[in-house]
Formats: C-alpha cells, structure tokens, sequence
C-alpha cells in the first residue's frame, strides 16, 4: 500500500507530490480523488499503471515472440503487430506515451509504500528511451536498507537480500543483457515466474518475496485518451478477470461453479430485476466456453437474459467487483472514473458497504460528490487542482483548509470552491455557434 508518491515529468506533472498517508503515517485504505474535466485524474492513475506495467515488459516480450513463432502466416501483418505492441508495451513505448510534451529531463516514478507493517521506497529515473536508475529500499531484518541501486555504470545489489550464489550470479547476468530496457523488478518477476520453487528457496530473503508478492498484486483500471480501457489485474482467483464469458479448461469447471455461486450473492442485490445468474456452457475436446446469463421476470415470464443485454450501468459494476474483492484481500487497487455509467446513489453504498472491508487500499478517481456529503472520512478526499502556468496540486481536503469539522456539508463546500479543484462557471450559447457556421459557409460560397 503506499504512503506517497512522487512525478516529474509524468504526463501533465512537472513535479508533483502526493501524500496518501495518515497520520499516524500508515496507508490510507481509501482515497477519492476529485477535480474539473481535463485537470489530470487519469493521469495520476495512469501512474500506478506506468508502475504495473513496467514489471511486465520481460513478460510482454515473451508473448509477444510466442505470438509470432507460433503465428507465422499472420506474423507480417503490420497492423495486427501495432495492435500487439500497443496492448504489451516495451520500455521504449511506455517512455515515450508518459513522458511530458516537450520534456528533455527525466521522467521519475517515486513511490513509498508500507507492506507488512513496514516501510519502504521505490524509484525509477528514466532518459528518452530506458531506465537511468533504479533503486528500492525496503526492510532488511529490522531496519531499511537499500536493496538495489542501479545505473549504467553501477549495478549495486545486496548480498542480505540475493542471499542465493547461483540466483546472484543469473540476476547479474541477465542485467547486463536487458537492464534499461527492462527493469530489474520486471526481471526479476520473470524469473520468479520462470523458475521451480526448489529454486528459488533460499535465493532472496522472504522480506523480498514478500515485497515482490504485494508488487505483482497491484491491480489498476485505468482510462487513456484514444485507446481502450487498460487493466491490470492482480489474480486472487483464476475467474476473476473474465466473470461474463470466457474459455476454461475442464479442470477448472470448479472455480467457474465458485464464480456463479458468488454472482448470485452478489448481483441480485445490485440489480433487483435480476433473480439468479448462471453460466451456460459448452464442451469441447480441451476446453469449456462459458457465458453468463441472468433470469429476469419480463411481462410476468422468467426469461434467460445474457448479460451482454444488461445494462451499462450494471456491467459497470460487474467490471468493478475483481476490483472491490481484491481490495478487500489486501491488495492496492487503482480505479480510474470509477462512477462511470453507474448512478450516484448506488456508488455510494457500494463504498459504504465495502469500506469497513477494504484490508488493501483502494484509489479512485471520481465525479459523485454525493460520496462527499456521506460517512466516508474527510480523509478520504482529494483534490487535483490546476494552478499557474500548467502546473498541479493534489492534496487532502484537510490539508487545503485549517479545520474540517464533522458538521461540515463537505460536498456544499466543495461545490462552492472552498477546496478548489472546481471548473469555472460558463456560458454557451448555441445560436452564436450556428451564426459562425453560417458566415463561415457564405464566405467560402
């Protein structure tokens, strides 16, 4: 979970630091982020992603190669290869799409965090192109200390946290070959993935397998301008990341009866028109197709609905839930415009209902004021506001104003621009519009 983090050069953010801390200095569990049209919440959600994604590339790379050994008589077409290299992104593209327009100075992803009860810091600097530098910092037995520290004329890596010769000697090895292209936590969450258990018993130190665990779990849902949905999903069970359809193999016909008992807890009550859910299925010779579909009472006759027909508002949440549920497992969870397409009211119980819940942390970016004028904490409201010559601020409500008292109406006081982050009020007027596309058209006549 994390405490801060700081941007340079990040997207709209030339220096931008934010605190996600209590007081007491441990993670808030919920953060709401707040502010105009175009002030820069996506971008500051895109961040956690930029994160996530970074530890993937070695990853991406391995599909990507997959896809094309396997796939050669379609390999050569350049606009499936564009599509596949814009969904598992290299370190070139990922600089290159976050960097600030017009920014020759580093870009840095600085985030400190606190797992397990215990603190610590992860930095990426990055040029045009890779990674600068790379350190983190995070418990060695009882106090922090410095894990790695790398550049390209310094690869700096403890001998307390790599305690395994042969897993020191793979990891310096593979350094030489991809650092800077890849990150050394991308490397290393490949080689995790890439090795035996026996092999990695005694290779690094269990505060780093810990670290490492609570890393891969980072989960995000984030918006980009221009391009699809972007998720990354932290798998706490193997349906989560595809509850309305998908493929399965017939050993897991178990996992998916889990994820329809758990829908029929949980979307019936969303949803009152819905009475029960279940997944219809089709075997094959190495696989089971499913869909899920819902029953519903339509002109006094129970039909079978797919879900693909329901509404936007609840596919939405159908989306969110992995989300919620991940949250509540400890896991830190990003959701961008998480209010999209769903009414205000019912947002709002949702997060009343799952915050007592929510062991992880949860960052959202949002639009429902009504949120703030609920039992939520004052704490959990941020704002992103835009200040002079393109610069912004994201901080607490209760770090912008001396005293929030309870009694205070914080969604009135929102609205009113006490905390700023506002859009100022405007006027349009459609007939002046009209009367410009009108001259324009009899001056090109």
């Amino acid at each position: 979970m994390f405490t801060s983090i700081h941007l340079e050069n990040y997207k709209t953010f030339s220096n931008l630091t934010v605190n996600l801390a209590q007081k007491n200095g441990d993670p808030k569990n919920l953060v709401l982020l707040y502010g105009e049209n175009g002030a820069g919440k996506s971008n500051f959600a895109a961040a956690f992603f930029t994160l996530a994604e970074t530890m993937r590339t070695m990853t991406f790379r391995d599909i990507l190669h997959e896809f094309m050994l396997n796939n050669k008589d379609i390999a050569e077409d350049e606009g499936l290869l564009k599509l596949l290299r814009r969904r598992f992104r290299d370190m070139e593209a990922i600089v290159q799409d976050v960097r600030t327009i017009g920014s020759t100075d580093r870009l840095v992803l600085d985030f400190s965090f606190v797992i397990e009860g215990k603190k610590g810091r992860y930095l990426m600097e990055m040029g045009q192109k890779e990674i600068v530098h790379e350190r983190l910092e995070y418990t060695l037995e009882k106090n922090k200390g410095v894990y790695f520290d790398i550049t390209p004329s310094s690869k700096k890596l403890n001998e307390k946290v790599f305690i395994g010769k042969d897993f020191l000697s793979d990891i310096h090895m593979n350094l030489a070959k991809f650092w800077g292209k890849h990150s050394l936590l991308a490397i290393l969450q490949h080689e995790v993935s890439d090795k035996t258990q026996s092999y990695l018993e005694g290779a690094i130190s269990e505060h780093f397998k810990a670290c490492l665990e609570d890393f891969k779990r980072l989960s995000c849902k984030v918006k980009f301008p221009n391009a699809p949905e972007k998720n990354i999903i932290g798998l706490i069970h193997p349906m989560l990341d595809e509850l309305d359809r998908g493929d399965i193999k017939p050993e897991n016909i178990r996992e998916l009866n889990q994820a329809e008992t758990m829908l029929n807890c949980f979307l019936p009550k969303i949803n009152k028109d819905i009475k029960a859910v279940y997944y219809k299925k089709k075997n094959s010779e190495n696989k089971v197709t499913y869909e899920l579909y819902s029953q519903q009472e339509v002109s006094g006759v129970l039909c079978d609905v797919p879900f693909n027909l329901e509404s936007t508002g609840t596919q939405s949440i159908l989306e969110l839930l992995p989300f919620l549920l991940l949250a509540a497992t400890g896991s830190t969870v990003i959701i961008d415009e998480m209010d999209t397409g769903i009414h205000d009211m019912r947002i709002r119980d949702i997060l009343l209902s799952v915050y007592p819940e929510i062991d992880g942390q949860l960052i959202a970016t949002t639009h429902n004021t009504l949120l703030m004028n609920s039992d939520l904490p004052a704490s959990t409201f941020y704002i992103i506001d835009k200040k002079e010559h393109g610069k912004r601020n994201i901080d607490c409500i209760t770090e912008t104003v001396d005293r929030v008292h309870p009694n205070h109406n914080i969604q009135n006081r929102y609205l009113e621009g006490e905390y700023k982050g506002i859009p100022d009020s405007i006027k349009v007027s459609l007939n002046e519009l009209l009367d410009v596309l009108e001259r324009d058209s009899e001056e090109n006549d």
